[in-house]
């Protein structure tokens, strides 16, 4: 019977060998295992084909013995196995597949030797490792490490290579501002305080003006992997100016957007136009409407009954009062656009404002407006807006701005510091938008697609009954017909669906952004409305968003972007 008399351990007691002996009864390798699990050294490893192999041995000499004509064990001679023995522990530096990462990985030992600080380190100068150690928690990590059961394997991350930074493309500066720049900048006083009627000069350039200045791109900040290897950033792109009207490279630099006439610089994507300028004190009676081709700066009043368009922008001094304003792009005025009631919902206000780009105002009361960013400082009141894009009522401290009363219509978001009043008068708020022409794909794509997986049945149908017809040319030709056609049917249902996803991305981004916003409070009988969906408010609330969520419209905290 195996026991412990059967083990023969070293004298530095870093191995285990078994005897090699007979035995009364059959043993099992299990039964060797079990024997070194209960000894004292029970953490060497064991060696598992020496121990599969010592019993054999052990059975074979059993039958010898038992097969020998006396019978007797002492004609075999005896032997010993190793099965078991101390394995220090092992350390290996692993490295992430681009070398930006070095990991120390310790399989704790068998009974032997676990891995010290001073091996890790002479382990690391083998590797020729040439960034900081992250050295915070390695001695928590080595003591963990070298207490786990043996063979435990433990990863701890080193050591971290330098990333390349990309170089920059090209940053443009502008050098000149614009009326809508200026129209958020009021001029200040002597004495220090803000004259909110006062926004400087009209804005005008000579020709030559520098007007936009680009910066070379970089070419970036090379890195290193955790082996020292450079990493080779990659540079920036010099982007080419857009060259807007009135506008040109300098003779004298090529980094240098100047002026190429006299006029205005109006805002376009990543560039300027140079608008040629009207300049007129007031439009009033006397001086009759305005049509321009270029920008038209007015310094006074654009008074009741006027109208003024223009190719460019418009920008006014003063006031706008129950006058046409049309400009394809901003318009800009520094102090108020005043309209009078219309007669009925059908007539509108008197004071109709319609600009391709954006509009600027301090106020506006009683108007129709129709633009991309409609911005007002201290409020809009009773009024019709149409924005493309959003609709703010605030100044630039945020303490004033009221939006109360009229049909607010805008494309993403509506923004006021306080929404509604106390008057009893309606303020309906919508954001619309893409949203309509997103939701009309959306249908025809569905019922395309119904009528795709219709036609694609009809053909399947169409295969598996020619399948049962006798075989012969016309059959062959048949079934390659329709398979063609089967598979033009597949690749139009895919492309449908892929379309599908498209749109509900879009139609997810869409509603992610649309908000109305009240940055103060919102009144109680305010009408919102997003997709359709719509609210009306019973009471005052403070600081709200307003969102459709889940399929439903709710009223959130303000989210600070």
């Amino acid at each position: 019977m195996l026991n412990e008399n059967s083990l023969i351990i070293s004298s530095d007691r870093s191995e285990v060998s078994i005897r090699i002996q007979p035995h009364d009864t059959e043993i099992k390798a299990i039964e060797i295992t079990q024997l070194i699990g209960r000894s004292k050294l029970s953490d060497l490893i064991q060696i598992e084909q020496n121990i599969i192999r010592a019993a054999d041995l052990i059975n074979l000499a059993t039958k010898e013995v038992a097969l020998s004509p006396d019978n007797k064990p002492g004609q075999i001679k005896e032997t010993t196995l190793l099965v078991a023995q101390r394995v220090d522990a092992k350390l290996e530096i692993a490295f992430s597949d681009d070398k930006m990462k070095a990991y120390a990985v310790i399989a704790s030992s068998y009974g032997g030797q676990p891995i010290g600080f001073s091996e890790l380190m002479i382990t690391l100068s083998q590797h020729n490792l040439t960034q900081t150690l992250h050295d915070d928690g390695l001695d928590e990590f080595l003591e963990s490490a070298n207490a786990t059961p043996p063979g435990t394997l433990s990863r701890y991350h080193i050591i971290s290579g330098t990333p390349a930074i990309d170089g920059k493309d090209s940053i443009f500066e502008f050098l000149v501002e614009t009326m809508e720049i200026r129209a958020k900048k009021p001029q200040q006083r002597s004495n220090g305080k803000v004259n909110m009627h006062e926004l400087g000069d009209i804005l005008t350039v000579k020709l030559g003006a520098p007007l936009i200045k680009r910066h070379q791109p970089t070419a970036g900040t090379a890195g290193l992997t955790v082996l020292g290897e450079k990493i080779t950033p990659t540079p920036g792109q010099s982007i080419p100016f857009t060259l807007g009207e009135g506008t040109e490279i300098s003779k004298d630099d090529e980094n240098l957007l100047v002026a190429s006439r006299v006029g205005i610089p109006r805002s376009i994507p990543d560039s300027l136009v140079i608008d040629d300028v009207l300049v007129i004190d007031n439009v009033d009676v006397g001086f009759g409407n305005v049509r321009f081709e270029g920008s038209v700066m007015i310094s006074g009043d654009v008074c009741d009954g006027l109208k003024v368009v223009s190719e460019g922008s418009i920008t006014v001094g003063d006031s706008v009062s129950s006058a046409i304003l049309e400009a394809k792009g901003n318009i800009t005025v520094q102090n108020g656009i005043i309209g009078k009631q219309g007669k009925s919902d059908q007539d509108g206000h008197s004071c109709k404002i319609i600009a391709g780009g954006d509009v600027n105002a301090k106020f506006i009361q009683y108007s129709e407006v129709s633009a991309n960013d409609v911005v007002a400082q201290t409020h809009i009141l009773h009024s019709n807006i149409a924005s493309k894009t959003n609709v703010t009522v605030s100044t630039a401290t945020g303490n004033k701005g009221t939006l109360f009363g009229g049909n607010i219509t805008a494309g993403e978001k509506i923004t006021a510091v306080e929404i509604g009043g106390n008057s009893g008068s309606r303020t309906n708020l919508t954001i619309v938008g893409v949203l309509p022409d997103l939701r009309e794909q959306q249908t025809a794509l569905g019922k395309t697609l119904q009528t795709e997986h219709g036609l694609l049945k009809q053909l399947l149908t169409a295969h598996e009954k020619v399948g049962q017809l006798e075989a012969g040319i016309k059959k062959k030709q048949l079934l390659q017909q329709l398979k063609r056609n089967v598979d033009k049917k597949i690749a139009i249902v895919v492309k449908i669906q892929a379309d599908q996803k498209i749109v509900d991305a879009n139609i997810s981004d869409f509603l992610a952004k649309a908000s109305i916003n009240s940055l103060r409070q919102i009144q109680q009988g305010v009408l919102l409305e997003i997709d359709n969906k719509k609210m009306l408010t019973k009471q005052q609330y403070k600081t709200t968003s307003t969102r459709v969520s889940q399929g439903k419209i709710i009223l959130a905290p303000v989210t600070h972007e």
